[in-house]
């Protein structure tokens, strides 16, 4: 059992325990031994990292909990970088993608190495400690269903429009709308606590 480290705060339902980020960080790591039990761990930055692989792709998710505030993040990363020459052209389809998707988190590039990431990220603040791993379970789930959704539009435009200085964005039929998306959330979630509660791996 996870309990708060002598930090409390006032809500309408009476003192709720927020706890530090030290509790927070045992709290996700407890989840991540139960569902990601392969991942790397970097207690000191805050990070977690593991392969994860499904019929429609594989890729690294990384998991962050800034020590410095309540912010949690996660990251669905391609394995593969851009060469510097593309990334600028990448840095532009992709915001075109975010806009043409409209939902939490969206496509991003680091242009310094040309990582390419789905990310979503979420402000904690006020929330009691008993919820901190729903929300959790809930942004990465909302994480990878939203990756798988529309991964296969930016890796198209990747293997045939890299070269090419003009393209329009046309969602392939492997990409969900909103609904499905949301459907399929509800889907990895419930075989998130179905890891769980059977101690599987992904």
């Amino acid at each position: 059992e996870i309990k708060a480290d002598n930090k409390q705060s006032q809500g309408w339902g009476g003192t709720l325990g927020l706890g530090t980020h030290k509790d927070r960080w045992k709290v996700l790591l407890a989840h991540v031994q139960k569902t990601l039990p392969d991942s790397q761990i970097d207690e000191e930055a805050g990070k977690i990292e593991v392969v994860v692989e499904t019929i429609n792709a594989k890729w690294t998710l990384r998991l962050f909990l800034y020590p410095q505030n309540t912010y949690f993040a996660v990251d669905s990363i391609l394995l593969y970088a851009i060469d510097e020459t593309n990334r600028n052209k990448v840095a532009q389809f992709l915001n075109e993608v975010n806009c043409k998707m409209c939902i939490f988190g969206g496509w991003k590039i680091d242009l310094r190495d040309g990582e390419v990431c789905f990310h979503n990220a979420t402000n904690f603040k006020g929330l009691p400690l008993t919820q901190i791993e729903d929300l959790y379970e809930e942004v990465i789930s909302w994480n990878i269903a939203q990756f798988e959704g529309s991964v296969a539009t930016v890796e198209h435009f990747f293997t045939i429009g890299k070269n090419s200085s003009q393209r329009s964005l046309e969602f392939k039929s492997q990409d969900k709308p909103k609904e499905e998306l949301m459907e399929k959330m509800r889907v990895i979630r419930a075989e998130i606590k179905q890891r769980t509660n059977a101690s599987n791996r992904w």
